[in-house]
């Protein structure tokens, strides 16, 4: 049997194909046009997974589900998604919505909560029991897994992206000010290059982006550092000093054996991560007595969503 895992992201719908080894058969990308509303994603959701399947010739009958990583806070027993800032969607009846469109069963969990289950079926964290996974896109996702369980508390529980790192600091789009994902999402790094860029306007970040600052995105800033600019070295260094002080903020609290870091920041691989272990070693709690994980780039990267959501099919609770 197979089984659809659908990664649902701010920018983009990811789909793909899991066999019953957690191997990815084939997989799909397409807009999310969140401004359109909730329920043209949903439509978009469907249309994908009948897509994918059509073009795979799998038929109905060898589907045992489709499972769904959602950003935000939801409710796992009802399939609800309470609130996501960044999709602006609250009490959104997410899976009986798709209940009522598709045949199979569906099971909906948050989407970086799903990323480190692909992560402990099929990827970088195999074999481990205490992960923590933070995902940098949009916003700052985190699943969080704690002697082999997803950590929920009551309810919505390992929500890193939105501890405050910075009194009064930038706003965040949960309301708050100062929160990690304000200052270490690919959306946060973006906003303050262009920032930056209006008060230096002499910067090499001004002929990497041909003078336009919507041509700007992640990769920018990176580049103009590795060539020397100073601007570029400011904004990297600001950002991993902020990124840095969350995962150590993390490492502090749970002591995972694996920590992982996903995205499309992370294509900067040593750039990214030999400053970034640096600082976190700096910030963590007596790193002369204790073992501090390396921070690593997830090996699945954009897939771990896609396994993990489909992994919820056969698993809702454990990991």
């Amino acid at each position: 049997m197979y089984r659809v895992g659908v990664d649902l992201g701010g920018t983009n719908i990811k789909i793909g194909i899991v066999d019953s080894r957690y191997r990815l058969i084939d997989q799909g990308l397409c807009r999310t046009n969140v401004k359109l509303g909730a329920e043209s994603v949903i439509q978009e959701i469907v249309r994908q997974v009948y897509g994918i399947l059509s073009k795979n010739e799998i038929s109905g009958s060898e589907v045992a589900g489709v499972g769904i990583g959602c950003p935000g806070l939801v409710r796992i027993e009802t399939g609800t998604v309470l609130y996501s800032n960044n999709f602006d969607w609250q009490d959104l009846p997410l899976k009986a919505r798709l209940q009522e469109m598709m045949p199979w069963p569906v099971e909906i969990r948050n989407d970086a909560q799903c990323a480190v289950l692909g992560e402990m079926k099929a990827g970088s964290a195999v074999g481990y029991k205490n992960v923590v996974l933070v995902t940098l896109g949009t916003g700052v996702g985190s699943g969080i897994v704690v002697d082999g369980k997803i950590l929920e508390g009551e309810s919505g529980g390992g929500i890193a992206g939105h501890n405050v790192i910075k009194k009064n600091g930038r706003e965040c789009t949960c309301g708050r000010r100062g929160c990690l994902e304000a200052y270490a999402s690919a959306t946060a790094l973006i906003s303050e290059t262009k920032r930056q860029l209006k008060q230096h306007p002499e910067s090499l970040i001004a002929e990497l982006c041909a003078g336009d600052p919507d041509n700007i995105d992640g990769k920018t800033p990176f580049l103009a550092a590795g060539q020397g600019d100073p601007l570029g070295k400011k904004i990297i260094e600001e950002y991993i000093e902020a990124l840095g002080n969350g995962l150590a903020n993390l490492i502090n609290l749970f002591r995972p054996g694996k920590v992982l870091i996903s995205g499309g920041i992370c294509n900067e691989e040593d750039a990214l991560l030999i400053p970034l272990n640096r600082k976190v070693r700096e910030n963590c709690f007596a790193p002369d007595w204790l073992s501090i994980p390396l921070v690593e780039i997830a090996r699945l990267k954009n897939t771990a969503g896609i396994i993990g959501a489909a992994s919820l099919i056969e698993a809702k609770e454990t990991a």
